[in-house]
Protein backbone atom coordinates (compact mmCIF):
# COMPACT_ATOMS: atom_id res chain seq x y z
CA UNK A 1 0.00 0.00 0.00
CA UNK A 2 2.49 2.26 1.20
CA UNK A 3 4.60 1.79 -2.39
CA UNK A 4 1.36 2.65 -4.22
CA UNK A 5 1.50 6.09 -2.34
CA UNK A 6 4.88 6.40 -3.45
CA UNK A 7 4.25 5.33 -6.91
CA UNK A 8 0.95 7.60 -7.08
CA UNK A 9 3.09 10.65 -5.17
CA UNK A 10 6.09 10.79 -8.18
CA UNK A 11 3.87 10.23 -11.04
CA UNK A 12 2.18 13.49 -9.77
CA UNK A 13 5.33 14.97 -9.40
CA UNK A 14 6.23 13.95 -13.12
CA UNK A 15 2.72 15.11 -14.56
CA UNK A 16 3.11 18.58 -12.75
CA UNK A 17 6.63 18.77 -14.34
CA UNK A 18 5.51 18.10 -17.73
CA UNK A 19 2.85 20.51 -17.51
CA UNK A 20 4.47 23.24 -16.29
CA UNK A 21 6.98 22.84 -19.46
CA UNK A 22 4.27 22.45 -21.61
CA UNK A 23 2.51 25.85 -20.64
CA UNK A 24 5.97 27.63 -20.56
CA UNK A 25 6.65 26.89 -23.90
CA UNK A 26 2.75 28.08 -24.76
CA UNK A 27 3.18 31.38 -22.95
CA UNK A 28 6.73 32.23 -24.64
CA UNK A 29 6.11 35.02 -26.36
CA UNK A 30 6.26 34.29 -30.15
CA UNK A 31 7.46 37.76 -31.16
CA UNK A 32 10.20 37.44 -33.98
CA UNK A 33 13.82 38.68 -32.82
CA UNK A 34 15.89 38.39 -36.30
CA UNK A 35 18.18 41.48 -35.03
CA UNK A 36 17.67 42.70 -31.47
CA UNK A 37 17.24 46.14 -29.77
CA UNK A 38 20.70 46.82 -30.12
CA UNK A 39 20.85 45.68 -33.69
CA UNK A 40 23.02 42.65 -32.96
CA UNK A 41 21.96 39.86 -35.55
CA UNK A 42 20.89 36.21 -34.33
CA UNK A 43 23.23 33.77 -35.33
CA UNK A 44 20.37 32.17 -36.99
CA UNK A 45 19.52 34.97 -39.52
CA UNK A 46 21.82 36.47 -41.84
CA UNK A 47 19.67 39.98 -43.31
CA UNK A 48 20.51 39.46 -47.72
CA UNK A 49 22.82 42.22 -48.54
CA UNK A 50 21.38 45.73 -50.27
CA UNK A 51 19.13 46.58 -47.25
CA UNK A 52 18.55 49.84 -45.90
CA UNK A 53 20.90 50.08 -42.33
CA UNK A 54 19.74 50.16 -39.00
CA UNK A 55 20.23 53.40 -38.13
CA UNK A 56 18.54 54.59 -41.56
CA UNK A 57 15.59 53.00 -40.56
CA UNK A 58 15.81 54.02 -37.22
CA UNK A 59 16.07 57.75 -39.13
CA UNK A 60 12.99 57.10 -41.51
CA UNK A 61 11.06 55.87 -38.74
CA UNK A 62 11.44 58.53 -36.34
CA UNK A 63 11.02 61.82 -39.21
CA UNK A 64 7.67 59.87 -39.81
CA UNK A 65 6.89 59.51 -35.89
CA UNK A 66 6.64 63.83 -36.15
CA UNK A 67 6.88 63.82 -32.41
CA UNK A 68 10.38 64.54 -30.53
CA UNK A 69 9.48 62.56 -26.84
CA UNK A 70 9.92 59.30 -28.19
CA UNK A 71 12.38 56.75 -26.96
CA UNK A 72 13.71 54.06 -29.27
CA UNK A 73 12.48 50.77 -27.64
CA UNK A 74 13.66 48.36 -30.90
CA UNK A 75 14.26 47.90 -34.26
CA UNK A 76 13.94 44.49 -35.61
CA UNK A 77 13.90 42.49 -39.15
CA UNK A 78 11.47 40.35 -39.87
CA UNK A 79 8.43 39.02 -41.95
CA UNK A 80 5.85 41.93 -42.60
CA UNK A 81 3.04 39.01 -41.59
CA UNK A 82 4.90 38.55 -37.92
CA UNK A 83 4.28 42.36 -37.41
CA UNK A 84 1.77 43.20 -38.96
CA UNK A 85 -1.25 41.46 -37.03
CA UNK A 86 -2.76 40.15 -39.69
CA UNK A 87 -3.32 43.80 -41.31
CA UNK A 88 -2.43 44.26 -45.42
CA UNK A 89 -0.86 47.12 -47.74
CA UNK A 90 -1.49 47.17 -51.44
CA UNK A 91 2.30 47.06 -52.39
CA UNK A 92 3.34 44.52 -50.10
CA UNK A 93 3.10 40.90 -49.84
CA UNK A 94 3.19 38.79 -45.94
CA UNK A 95 6.45 37.50 -46.77
CA UNK A 96 8.29 41.11 -47.53
CA UNK A 97 11.24 41.61 -45.10
CA UNK A 98 10.56 45.07 -43.24
CA UNK A 99 12.29 46.69 -40.52
CA UNK A 100 10.03 46.88 -37.78
CA UNK A 101 11.13 50.32 -35.40
CA UNK A 102 9.16 50.29 -32.32
CA UNK A 103 9.38 53.91 -29.95
CA UNK A 104 8.13 54.39 -26.47
CA UNK A 105 6.08 57.70 -25.90
CA UNK A 106 2.55 58.62 -25.87
CA UNK A 107 1.07 58.79 -29.05
CA UNK A 108 -2.28 60.67 -29.38
CA UNK A 109 -4.21 59.04 -32.40
CA UNK A 110 -7.80 59.84 -34.31
CA UNK A 111 -10.31 58.76 -31.83
CA UNK A 112 -13.19 56.50 -33.02
CA UNK A 113 -16.61 57.84 -33.15
CA UNK A 114 -18.87 58.50 -29.54
CA UNK A 115 -19.54 56.00 -27.16
CA UNK A 116 -16.15 54.43 -27.82
CA UNK A 117 -12.98 56.00 -25.69
CA UNK A 118 -10.19 57.77 -26.81
CA UNK A 119 -7.06 56.54 -25.53
CA UNK A 120 -3.88 57.24 -26.65
CA UNK A 121 -1.17 53.99 -27.79
CA UNK A 122 2.52 53.90 -25.59
CA UNK A 123 4.33 52.42 -27.68
CA UNK A 124 4.20 52.52 -31.89
CA UNK A 125 5.86 50.89 -34.84
CA UNK A 126 6.41 51.58 -37.94
CA UNK A 127 7.12 48.97 -40.32
CA UNK A 128 9.01 49.68 -43.12
CA UNK A 129 10.35 47.92 -46.47
CA UNK A 130 13.71 46.37 -45.65
CA UNK A 131 15.42 47.23 -49.12
CA UNK A 132 13.87 50.76 -50.20
CA UNK A 133 12.88 52.20 -46.54
CA UNK A 134 9.32 52.94 -47.83
CA UNK A 135 7.28 53.23 -45.01
CA UNK A 136 4.44 50.32 -45.35
CA UNK A 137 2.43 50.51 -41.91
CA UNK A 138 2.15 52.12 -38.25
CA UNK A 139 0.80 50.10 -35.69
CA UNK A 140 0.01 51.79 -32.30
CA UNK A 141 -0.39 49.57 -28.96
CA UNK A 142 -1.23 50.82 -25.85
Amino acid sequence: MRRNVVWLGAALVVLMMVGVVWYSVQAAPAVPRAVTAHGQVSPTFSPPPGGISRDQAVAIARQQMGASQVTLESAIIGRFASFAGGASVPESSPDELVWAVTFGGVFLHPCPAPPSRCVPSRHDTVLLDFFAGTVLLFIGKE
